[in-house]
């Protein structure tokens, strides 16, 4: 299933972790609604700029593989409005991050410096805007 142009529900629903717990992480209709909006804001634009250097290393995550992970009990992540993004380099991931900043709506987008990935999420409405690093 095709969330955007360039991104499908399996690359949002996949990980490494469900694999190895054997957790099924499968999203309700409300979190695939939110996972298409998240791609359409965020991912398709990020994809047309950069393409082939993007990766996400997490994406939808159930209440299971939230708590497997350690991830917030709020986490929009489980709602489907989250995604954590890298690229090739971690030179190249925070110029990405700094482009969002400039020039896309979200909600909230976060530069991990240490492992050289930023997360970022978007809502239907009401987002903040809140970035920071870390």
């Amino acid at each position: 299933m095709q969330l955007s142009k360039n991104l499908t529900l399996a690359q949002m629903t996949k990980s490494n972790k469900a694999t190895e717990l054997n957790i099924l992480n499968v999203p309700s209709k409300s979190n695939i609604k939110h996972m298409s909006i998240l791609a359409t804001n965020i991912w398709q634009p990020l994809f047309d700029k950069f393409e082939a250097d993007l990766f996400i290393s997490s994406g939808f995550r159930n209440l299971q593989l939230n708590r497997a992970l350690n991830g917030s009990k709020s986490s929009q992540h489980m709602k489907g409005q989250a995604m954590d993004i890298h690229s090739k380099s971690i030179k190249m991931s925070y110029n990405i991050y700094k482009w969002i900043k400039e020039n896309l709506d979200f909600d909230q987008l976060i530069w991990v410096s240490k492992k050289g990935f930023f997360h970022v999420s978007f809502k239907i409405k009401g987002n903040r805007r809140q970035a920071w690093e870390v």
